[in-house]
């Protein structure tokens, strides 16, 4: 498929994806290793507004996470391959369930917790978590796929979450 036919298509949690494209049940686990594998065959490249994101959250002392269905060798693969070590706190990969996660968080936290998704999945895990859903349409999904899944915002470059966060 075209990545347009792929992004239209794309779904999770991946068993959800997988299933939908054909893999049978008992082959789903295998399926998402090798899923995987291939992720983290793949150079990662920063995002637009990556750099700068991360900078000015720095400068204002705003943790930033990564929280990822992908496994968590996947994760610290690519923080390591973009030298981002020491940035993110916390890094979790391998989430089954991302609302437990970021509930966690909202729990433990004095302030308003964010969550950057790419799918319309990860914007009901926050909601459904009490996090705030921004949606981030330069991954997965498109922006109105995300709006209509109830994201607060939507950006298509990480740049424009500068002000959204220090608003």
């Amino acid at each position: 498929p075209s990545l347009v036919e792929f992004r239209d298509r794309f779904c999770l949690p991946l068993a959800q994806f997988l299933a939908a494209n054909g893999v049978r049940v008992a082959d789903l686990a295998m399926a998402e290793v090798e899923w995987n594998v291939g992720v983290d065959a793949q150079r990662p490249r920063l995002m637009d507004g990556a750099t700068e994101l991360l900078s000015a959250m720095r400068a204002a002392r705003i943790p930033v996470g990564v929280l990822s269905a992908a496994a968590e060798s996947v994760v610290q693969n690519d923080i390591a391959r973009l030298d981002l070590q020491g940035r993110f706190q916390p890094v979790v990969g391998g989430a089954r369930s991302k609302r437990e996660v970021l509930a966690r968080l909202v729990a433990r936290s004095a302030g308003t917790v964010l969550y950057v998704g790419d799918t319309e999945f990860d914007v009901l895990e926050a909601l459904a978590a009490g996090a705030v859903p921004i949606g981030f349409s330069g991954g997965y999904r498109p922006a109105g796929a995300l709006r209509a899944a109830g994201a607060v915002e939507v950006v298509d470059d990480l740049r424009d979450l500068i002000g959204i966060v220090l608003d």
